[in-house]
């Protein structure tokens, strides 16, 4: 997992991995802030950027994520969101397994999970081994608050071709 905050972008650019370099950028030069919600696609097949603007929960009433096939880069632009992370492990619940058709699985409640909590402009790279829980009401903050976010999606396949250059 990767936290980072755009408004440092410049200046820690040089430390992310190429891909996800260019998945933070296609957010200012697409201007994927000022769109409306929906799907973008940034790279055919490969990098698409989902506009969303979810309602946050309580924690309790969100499921932990994960995926095989693509990479998160989830950017807030409004509001304020807490994500609960853990690693993946075998111990893992899985509630709903949609891996083959839509590369993502629910898992029930995990243990020793890590809370992030997100404020416009900030950012979280999830690899397939960060088992994720987006959308959840922050501290301090109202449930049920409308957020903005984008979340850029990044096939393995880029990954795999970068590893190969």
């Amino acid at each position: 997992m990767i936290f980072g905050d755009m408004r440092h972008y410049e200046a820690e650019k040089h430390t992310y991995p190429a891909v996800i370099r260019k998945g933070l950028e296609q957010i200012a030069s697409l201007k994927l802030a000022e769109q409306e919600a929906g799907r973008y696609e940034i790279e055919e097949g490969l990098m698409f950027a989902l506009v969303q603007e979810p309602v946050t929960k309580p924690a309790a009433e969100q499921k932990f994520e994960s995926h095989e096939q693509h990479v998160d880069i989830q950017y807030l632009i409004s509001g304020m969101e807490s994500i609960e992370v853990v690693r993946h492990s075998s111990e893992l619940t899985v509630a709903v397994d949609e891996m083959a058709g839509k590369d993502y699985v629910f898992y029930e409640e995990a243990e020793g999970a890590s809370r992030l909590v997100l404020s416009p402009g900030q950012f979280a790279v999830f690899y397939p081994w960060d088992v994720h829980k987006p959308c959840c009401a922050a501290a301090g903050s109202p449930n049920g608050q409308q957020i903005k976010k984008v979340v850029i999606k990044i096939h393995k396949r880029l990954w795999d071709a970068a590893s190969a250059e």
